[in-house]
């Protein structure tokens, strides 16, 4: 769940998954992440949320980065792929 009084910058979203920066922005491409601006840039609540799913598919589910792409995106989200597989 997303507190909205926290503001997300690439350091503090890398923190929140306990992973380094330039790991958080290996998920870009994957997880359609729009980078912030250089200076002063933060990400918004959706964008927060489509971090988390990410997360969820890789770390605990342990999707690889083209399986994400192939099943959890068609899919359209990760609650399809949790109801067919247990």
């Amino acid at each position: 769940m997303i507190c909205e009084n926290v503001i997300y910058t690439q350091k503090t979203l890398a923190e929140r998954y306990g992973i380094s920066i330039a790991a958080l922005q290996r998920w870009y491409p994957y997880a359609d992440i729009v980078k912030p601006r250089k200076r002063g840039g933060y990400f918004d609540a959706t964008t927060v949320e489509i971090a988390d799913i990410f997360y969820v598919a890789i770390k605990i589910r342990r999707l690889t980065c083209e399986e994400y792409l192939q099943q959890v995106i068609p899919a359209g989200g990760l609650d399809p792929i949790f109801r067919t597989s247990t």
